[in-house]
């Protein structure tokens, strides 16, 4: 492994998707960019790299380790893909210069109390992203609720949260709008 401002992770290689527990920890990189494959980054994979300023991580992780950034105090900001469903306790503790973090609305898991954040001074802002509504079902789908073929979608906003209406195949029964 080479030591210097900027590397680029190698493609990771069938069946390796991991980048592995402790694999940078104490390296000396500015920036690191991560290619698409990898689906985890392990735990504490890039401890205690002070002077990593930049990080790019790729969609398609979906976990990022406990402690991973842990005294990464030259990491500014970061931006996790919406891919990432799961970051561990202690993630970024003691990145003193971190001052702003966006957090996708993938995640399943992350640490309570915000114990990913610790001792994170310069921290100005937390971005939490939106989430989009799923799209409306289409016309010949079969409805979630009821079982039942939907036979039309009206997408008009109804208020009240609703975010459109449907109708089913009711073949018995006259046709009934379902709100959602």
């Amino acid at each position: 492994m080479i030591e210097g401002v900027s590397y680029r992770v190698k493609e990771p290689s069938p069946g390796f998707r991991k980048l592995p527990d402790r694999y940078f920890a104490k390296r000396c990189f500015e920036e690191v960019e991560i290619p698409f494959g990898f689906t985890e980054i392990g735990e504490g994979c890039f401890a205690f790299c002070k002077e990593l300023r930049k990080i790019t991580i790729p969609r398609g992780v979906t976990k990022i380790g406990k402690f991973c950034f842990e005294y990464c105090t030259s990491l500014e900001s970061i931006t996790i893909p919406n891919s990432v469903k799961e970051i561990g306790y202690g993630c970024f503790n003691h990145c003193r210069s971190l001052k702003e973090i966006t957090i996708p609305n993938s995640l399943i898991h992350i640490a309570y109390n915000m114990d990913y954040l610790y001792c994170c001074d310069s921290l100005e802002k937390v971005i939490i992203a939106k989430s989009k509504p799923p799209p409306p079902p289409k016309v010949g789908d079969i409805d979630r609720n009821t079982g039942k073929k939907i036979t039309m979608v009206d997408t008009t906003p109804a208020g009240d949260g609703v975010a459109y209406r449907i109708m089913v195949d009711e073949s018995d029964d006259d046709l009934d709008w379902i709100d959602n």
